[in-house]
């Protein structure tokens, strides 16, 4: 590898290390959003607006400030809108003859006439408002009505084009009260659209103006000074023959002002305004501040069309702004809607304050209700425009939301965590503004306390929920004095909370009917089971005294952790302090396998001792020697199995059996049991030695061909009249076909066929290392090959043996990875 290329390795990793190193960023931190700070586009927003010949229209949402373009129909749409009432039968929308675009409605009157009447969008007194109507037939006697401020039947105003008098009139009728209000003798032409114009002013002043489209001149002009009716229908009448009206408009102002209601919006950077109709009208828009006193314009514009209309704004002091709209008329049918207007500003997303969470950094507490607690703050926080955040709590383990709070300003957001079960925890937030702009944390963790669950040793799975129990706990409280806490479990299950957190504690149980039991507990934060052995049990009492001679194991800071094989896997039913004295009394389950563990409270270091089986009451003492063996004198029988591998084959004269020695105890009686366990169906006894009373091995030879599944082989003994018993299982493994014998099993049987069951594996393990040392030398000598092959060699027949349990699997691993660092080393690799 060349100094260059090591160089950019080194770089490359030194990134890859410092991007891991690094906490998550913030997502949305100090990302500066456009955003809306104050919008008007409610009616209430409309309203609170000053108006110039404005309206309000529509609800909600769709509220929009409206200027009618002045048009009551223009019956260019084909069909005589639902507005409409009266003899609508009688109408007929035509294309032709038509005074205004393509269509008109036409109707046909007998001699009371047909008549067409709307209230919607109608004149009222301060209008102005025209109609166009055409006398169909040019030579009979036809005529034609314009109403205004039509109440009812028999309460109206109306302009009469009458071919059957010979005049035009303006009359009124007030509860079918007929009068003239003015006239003239003049019969209007046929076939021929005249405008009539009605000035109805606000005075009570009615001026009517007829034209005649064809020539452009004035036919006549009618004028009356009555204010019966302010407002009413507007319609028109055909009587005798057929007549056409169309384009029946008022004429609007023909200019419009919106000043809208001020924003409070700090940093203001752009106005927008949503114009969603404006037709043959231009609209001047103006955004505006407060400058101290008077309105200063920022920026402005003019449009012609519809469509989001967006300004900049320049960085002043002020945060109180409004908009201006000046609308202009292009033509008469104008229209123009407003939806909204709003200020925007650049939103910063809030900030969380990694630091301030609580419960994090893997703490212990000492609930399992905390509340979980961290610092928000939001730039918008004390701005014209406000702010409020809502800080959702989430369980890291699932995303599943604990809880939520809301903040209007810089300050802490909490929850509480319910119910959490004992051990590690781990949560984030996410904060949302008003605005939409999110932050997300990293990841805090902490240990809640666990429960302490108290069963029947006897029956592991019985929880004592029917059982009083007293459970003492000792702190040893560092320096002060001892703290003991006394509670009392009436259902089997004791909360941990509450309890001094970081620190060990030795839990005694006392219970009717039970032994009395202690454990030492180094964690918090683990679930702790404890289990009480009945009284009517066999028990063995014993004295375990501590012997150290290296100084790792001294007695005040020593415990022993006594464990059983419960449910598949070793729980610790008895642990405490050897203490000043270095003794530590048990009581036990006679006969039970027991392991025994010792644990240096102050380094953490723990030594397994090995098993013991409580078979006779006494002193047991434990002795750690210099060379770093542990012993424990009063041991149970040695039991070593045939064949010692967990697999044999399936084979033909298969021997297996045991061999027993004593421990401190001579055994009186010992016999083994032999059974098979098929994959299906029930277990089958193949052998049962013959009862012994010495030491030595008990072996029988068995076909085993064809079998499958597993071997069971059980040692019973007895000891000082009490009875124990060990197992030790062995998977069968079928062989080859075409040999009724295998070198696997052979050799594992050689073993323990040649030599006294107590050296087998000592001398297993020899005949190993020496045949591979001699192996390894032959090949180096015999063969012209490298010393990285001639190891290799050995490694593979490590191996091998270690497959029949001759060498551990440890050694193989040891020399493997010694052979594979030597061959780097000479190939330059490392």
């Amino acid at each position: 590898m060349t100094a260059t290329l090591r160089t950019a390795t080194f770089a490359v990793l030194a990134s890859l290390l410092l991007i891991t190193a690094v906490p998550a960023q913030v997502a949305g931190a100090n990302a500066g959003t456009l955003t809306a700070g104050s919008v008007h586009t409610a009616p209430a927003d409309f309203d609170a607006a000053t108006l110039t010949n404005l309206t309000v229209d529509g609800t909600g949402d769709n509220a929009s400030v409206v200027m009618q373009s002045g048009v009551i129909d223009d019956f260019e749409d084909a069909s005589l809108d639902a507005a409409w009432s009266g003899d609508t039968g009688s109408a007929t929308i035509v294309q032709s003859p038509a005074y205004h675009g393509s269509k008109a409605v036409e109707i046909s009157g007998g001699a009371s006439g047909a008549k067409l009447f709307r209230s919607a969008d109608a004149p009222s007194r301060g209008d102005t408002f025209h109609v166009a109507a055409r006398l169909g037939n040019t030579t009979s006697d036809e005529d034609a009505f314009v109403y205004f401020g039509r109440q009812s039947s028999d309460s109206w105003y109306r302009i009469e084009l009458e071919q059957s008098t010979g005049s035009i009139v303006l009359a009124k009728s007030v509860s079918g009260t007929y009068t003239a209000l003015d006239s003239v003798s003049m019969t209007p032409t046929g076939g021929v659209w005249f405008d009539i114009g009605v000035k109805w002013q606000s005075d009570g002043d009615i001026n009517v103006t007829v034209t005649n489209t064809a020539t452009g001149a004035v036919t006549t002009t009618l004028t009356a000074d009555d204010s019966t009716f302010d407002a009413g229908a507007v319609g028109v009448t055909s009587r005798l023959e057929t007549n056409q009206f169309d384009y029946v408009r008022t004429v609007a102002p023909t200019t419009a002002t919106y000043v809208g209601e001020s924003h409070q919006v700090s940093g203001a950077r752009q106005a927008a305004i949503d114009i969603g109709t404006l037709h043959n009208a231009s609209a001047d828009i103006t955004v505006e501040y407060d400058s101290g006193g008077s309105w200063t314009a920022a920026n402005s514009t003019t449009v012609t069309s519809a469509g989001n209309v967006t300004l900049s704004l320049p960085s002043v002091a002020s945060s109180t702004w409004r908009v201006r709209v000046e609308v202009s008329r292009t033509a008469p049918d104008a229209a123009f809607a407003l939806r909204d207007e709003r200020i925007l500003f650049n939103n910063s997303a809030p900030a969380v304050a990694g630091a301030s969470a609580s419960p994090s950094g893997g703490a212990t507490i000492s609930t399992t209700d905390p509340q979980l607690s961290i610092d928000v703050s939001d730039p918008e926080f004390g701005s014209a425009q406000g702010d409020q955040v809502t800080v959702t709590f989430y369980d890291a383990a699932d995303d599943s939301v604990i809880g939520t709070d809301t903040l209007s300003s810089n300050g802490t957001a909490t929850t509480t965590w319910s119910n959490l079960t004992g051990g590690s925890h781990s949560w984030y937030v996410t904060v949302e503004d008003q605005y939409g702009a999110t932050t997300t944390s990293a990841t805090f963790t902490f240990a809640a306390p666990a429960e302490l669950r108290l069963y029947n040793e006897s029956a592991p799975q019985q929880l004592l929920t029917n059982t009083t129990v007293t459970v003492n706990l000792y702190f040893e409280n560092g320096s002060g004095p001892a703290l003991i806490v006394n509670r009392t479990v009436p259902d089997g299950v004791m909360n941990m909370t509450g309890l001094p957190v970081d620190e060990p504690f030795i839990v005694a149980a006392e219970a009717p009917g039970f032994v009395d039991r202690r454990i030492y507990v180094t964690s918090l934060t683990q679930q702790q089971n404890l289990y009480l052995l009945p009284s009517s049990a066999s028990s063995t009492p014993v004295l375990f005294t501590l012997q150290d001679y290296t100084g790792d194991y001294p007695q005040r800071s020593t415990v022993l952790l006594v464990q059983r094989g419960i449910n598949g896997t070793y729980r610790t039913v008895l642990g405490d302090e050897f203490g000043a004295t270095g003794q530590f009394p048990a009581t036990l389950k006679t006969g039970a396998r027991h392991r025994l563990v010792l644990l240096n409270t102050d380094t953490g270091e723990r030594r397994p001792v090995g098993t013991y089986t409580p078979l006779a009451g006494g002193e047991q003492t434990i002795s750690v020697s210099p060379l770093g063996n542990v012993d424990i004198g009063g041991v149970a029988p040695s039991v070593i199995w045939i064949p010692g591998t967990g697999v044999i084959p399936a084979a033909n004269s298969s021997t297996v059996g045991a061999a027993v020695s004593n421990g401190t105890e001579n055994l009186d009686s010992w016999s083994v049991t032999v059974v098979h366990d098929p994959p299906t169906g029930s277990n089958t006894t193949l052998w049962t030695s013959p009862t012994r009373s010495t030491t030595g091995r008990a072996t029988t030879t068995l076909n085993l061909t064809g079998l499958r599944g597993q071997l069971h082989l059980e040692t019973t003994y007895t000891v000082g009249g009490i009875t124990a018993s060990e197992t030790w299982t062995v998977q069968l493994q079928p062989q080859f076909d075409d040999f009724g014998y295998s070198l696997v099993g052979l050799l594992d049987s050689a073993p323990s066929a040649l030599l006294p069951a107590g050296d087998v594996e000592a001398a297993s393990r020899a005949f190993a290392l020496l045949f591979t040392v001699l192996t390894t030398v032959v090949v180096a000598v015999a063969t012209d090959t490298t010393s990285e092959l001639t190891a290799g060699v050995a490694v593979l027949l490590l191996a091998a043996f270690s497959v029949i349990g001759w060498v551990g699997y440890g050694l193989v691993t040891v020399t493997g990875v010694a052979w594979i660092g030597f061959a780097a080393l000479r190939r330059g690799v490392v």
